[in-house]
């Protein structure tokens, strides 16, 4: 049971569970057990507290001591945890397994707003693929209000049936495509959620910056600050090669909705490699977004802090070597963050 030999794919050779559930009196008898992947051996583990400190058994320890068979539900349970938290960072006992482990819908939640920035992009596409020119004039300020100004809808039902004629269907089938780019806008919508993140991202690159002038003519911490905004280029410029290649992808609209199921498996497969990238950086982006920019100890000590976030998960590692001469961490990571 090896959780790094895990991967998004859906699971397909084990049992299919709603829920989170143990038949092994072990598993009821321990209060406040949680399961996560271990940050450092990347696998998954068993926590629970035990007289106020918390203690750690791995899945292949679990399976030994309790003796678990291939063909028991625990074990196929253990699986599906392990599984599981590619998707999500943190399983209880209770809690429903999570929809992406057998390739369906996204556990997390949209916020409305996300929602209606993806129908708009799908609807906008679909305009632009039906439009003589090959343009579109709607104003995209207020998006909300766009999509429901009578105009607008009445261009949509009408790029409707013309999208329907260019699948080959009757134009009658209008209300069957319009249902397809619904479905497309919900899936959409988690990227652009995600993409709300990567930008949010972006105070780190603009604090360093600031800070970079700040401590103009301190050399040591000039010297943390460039080496940290070398290392941020490094996975800015992959996340943002990730949400170019899905949005290219879906600008075609034709082609996504001719072929609709392999496209929204497209998609999820990119939402599920995106989303549990995103969960390390939480904590640092707050306490960039709370720092007051200015010569301090908290600035100082931010900065080496992200030096080391980022060196442990982006910098090659042939450099490893010269950056940790002076330290006494001598891991090597070179990491697909």
């Amino acid at each position: 049971m090896n959780h790094s030999d895990t991967t998004s794919d859906p699971v397909s050779d084990i049992a299919q569970f709603d829920v989170v559930a143990f038949d092994h009196p072990f598993f009821g008898a321990v209060q406040g057990i949680w399961f996560v992947t271990n940050e450092e051996t990347g696998k998954p583990v068993l926590r629970m507290e035990l007289d106020h400190l918390e203690a750690e058994l791995p899945f292949r320890g679990i399976v030994r001591e309790l003796s678990l068979t291939e063909d028991s539900r625990d074990y196929a349970m253990l699986e599906i945890i392990g599984k599981s938290l590619n998707f999500v960072p943190k399983i209880l006992i209770g809690d429903p397994v999570p929809g992406e482990v057998y390739g369906g819908e996204a556990s997390w939640e949209l916020s409305h707003e996300h929602r209606i920035r993806a129908r708009t992009r799908v609807s906008m596409n679909l305009l632009l693929c039906v439009s003589e020119d090959g343009t579109s004039d709607s104003p995209t300020d207020d998006i909300e209000t766009l999509l429901e100004e009578p105009e607008f809808r009445d261009r949509l039902r009408t790029a409707y049936g013309d999208v329907a004629e260019s699948l080959g269907l009757d134009r009658s089938e209008s209300e069957h495509v319009a249902a397809m780019a619904d479905q497309l806008s919900e899936e959409m919508a988690y990227i652009e959620a995600l993409y709300d993140i990567f930008q949010d991202m972006r105070i780190i690159e603009d604090r360093l910056k600031q800070l970079g002038s700040v401590y103009q003519r301190s050399r040591m911490v000039k010297d943390n600050i460039d080496q940290a905004r070398r290392l941020l280029a490094i996975p800015m410029d992959q996340y943002k090669s990730d949400f170019e290649k899905v949005f290219l992808h879906t600008c075609d609209i034709l082609v996504m909705l001719n072929d609709l199921e392999p496209q929204i498996a497209f998609i999820r497969a990119m939402r599920n490699d995106l989303h549990p990238r995103f969960w390390a950086w939480a904590p640092l982006m707050k306490k960039w977004r709370e720092l007051s920019v200015g010569r301090s100890s908290t600035s100082n000590e931010l900065v080496r802090e992200t030096c080391q976030f980022l060196a442990q998960r982006f910098l090659p590692e042939r450099d490893w070597g010269l950056y940790t001469k002076d330290s006494n961490d001598n891991r090597k990571s070179e990491s697909i963050w």
